[in-house]
Parts: structure tokens; sequence; C-alpha cells
């Protein structure tokens, strides 16, 4: 098992949710863990890495994505977030900076480009600190290929470690820690055991009388409940995942819940209506294993 902190696995989760299928999957967990070992990295210009198209212009934009929520600083190229994309802010082709660092619009736009094949031999021409030379390598997997295929690493880099057998071990091995078979929820989650109403409202005032409910959370794991005033998306975030292994449903209201509300939100994320719920304007958001919907 991948010995993974809070932030790597709230970040895999994220990306994870974006796709359900097993082979997509796999290539976005060995991407992740090979370009960031899943930290959103921002980028302080400094261009360790010596890659090409660095000038002073770009670092001034490279070193806005420090007001970015970020987990890391890189300093490779002209690349942010967890898979390290070069945003269209720098020249690149991956879009905007702001998505390249959100866990789940990287992930969607690595699937975009993402083609799943059986062929283990990567061939082109990838950059060097001087230019560009031709690749030819041939891989254990073709998990490692294609990602390479979407990637283009610098040339020496897809020739290295980053790619071998044990980085598509590790790949299967985060997949297998982070997704659960699906149940009649969707979610991989059994939200048949949601607590009576005087359980929770007992909780709540017992736990958090101070705050006025706008957010309520449960931790599939741990059983905790919360109420959590506005501002506090993040923090509560990270306090939910260190109780349990997932957060199970999180439920982000434009205004107070009351128990009816509640109710009919949960109904609405059972059957997969998240998007639903907020067009009503009763919601936000639904929060369900790393994503909203």
């Amino acid at each position: 098992m991948v010995a993974l902190t809070t932030t790597q696995e709230r970040n895999l989760r994220a990306a994870l949710a974006i796709t359900e299928n097993a082979d997509e999957r796999a290539r976005l967990a060995f991407a992740i863990w090979t370009e960031s070992r899943a930290l959103i990295l921002a980028n302080d210009g400094t261009n360790t890495s010596k890659s090409t198209g660095v000038d002073d212009a770009v670092r001034v934009v490279l070193r806005r994505s420090l007001d970015i929520p970020h987990d890391a600083v890189g300093s490779n190229g002209r690349s942010t977030g967890m898979l390290q994309q070069i945003s269209s802010d720098v020249g690149g082709g991956w879009g905007d900076m702001a998505g390249t660092m959100n866990p789940a619009e990287s992930a969607r736009r690595f699937l975009a480009a993402l083609r799943v094949t059986s062929d283990a031999q990567f061939a082109g021409t990838l950059q060097t600190p001087t230019g560009s030379r031709r690749v030819l390598v041939q891989l254990s997997d073709p998990i490692a290929a294609d990602v390479l295929r979407v990637q283009q690493p610098l040339a020496d880099e897809a020739e290295s470690s980053n790619y071998n057998a044990s980085q598509v071990a590790i790949a299967h091995e985060i997949v297998a820690q982070l997704t659960t078979p699906s149940t009649a929820t969707g979610f991989g989650k059994d939200w048949t055991d949601m607590p009576t109403k005087e359980e929770l409202t007992e909780l709540l005032e017992d736990s958090f009388s101070s705050l006025q409910g706008t957010m309520v959370v449960r931790d599939n794991d741990s059983g905790w409940h919360y109420s959590i005033a506005p501002g506090h998306f993040q923090a509560v975030s990270d306090t939910v995942l260190s109780h349990g292994q997932g957060t199970g449903l999180m439920y982000v209201s434009k205004q107070a819940l009351n128990w009816v509300q509640l109710t009919e939100l949960r109904n609405w994320a059972f059957a997969g209506q998240g998007a639903s719920a907020a067009a009503s304007g009763a919601a936000a958001g639904v929060w369900h294993d790393g994503g909203f919907s």
C-alpha cells in the first residue's frame, strides 16, 4: 500500500473521480504520481530544469501561481499544477493557469488528450535544455507509454526511472486504494445509515453551536458530522479527511438548511443529480468522494 498524506489523498481522489474507466484511472494516477507525487505545485520561475522558453516576462507570470492555492513550490520550466501542465498564460496548450492547479480540472484536460493504447513503445522528439532530440523507449507497460505521449517531458526524463515498472505498480496501488466498487448510490458509499434528525441536531449543537449551519459534512468512516460557516471549505475538508479515509458526501447550501432541505439534498445526491440541486437554488453543490457535482 502506498503511504499517502492527507493532502495527496485529497488531490488524488478529486482527480480520479473524473472518470470511472479503469484504464484512464491507471494512466491518470501514473501521471500525477510521476509528475508531482500528487501535490499541487506552484512555480517560482527559477527554471531549475533549464527548459527553453523561460524568460523574464514568463517568470513574472509564473510567479502569479504563488497566489493560487498550492501544496508546494516547484521550478520545472513553465509547468504548474499536479500534472505539471504548461498553461496558456505562459504560451502552453493546457488552458489557463488556475485550471492547471485545480486537481479535477487538470485531470479533465489530461484525459481529453489521453489515448489509451496497447503500445508500450514511445517514439518521438522531445525537448532538451539546448534544443530537442529523438527518443525511442521500450517501456514495461502501455500505461507509461500512453502517459509519455501526453506529457511530453524532457528527453532525459522520458528515459529515466520515472517511467519504469515500479511506477506503474504504484499507480495501480493508488487506484486500488482510492476507488471502491460502485453501490446503488453511484458514489461507492452506503448512505442508507443517514442519522436521524435528532442525532444530527444534537451533535451539531454540542460541537458547533457558535457556527451558522451553511454546510453539513459527514465523514463516512468516522461518523462525524459538521456544520460549517462560510469561508471554511478548505479547512473543513482537511479536518474531515484527517478523521477517516473519505469524505462521503458534503452538502453545501446557500443558506442554513432545515431538515427537509437536507433530506431533499441527500436524495438528489443519491440519484446522482447534484447539479440539479445546485440549479434549484437549494445548494451551491454536492461533494462526493473528492469532487463537486
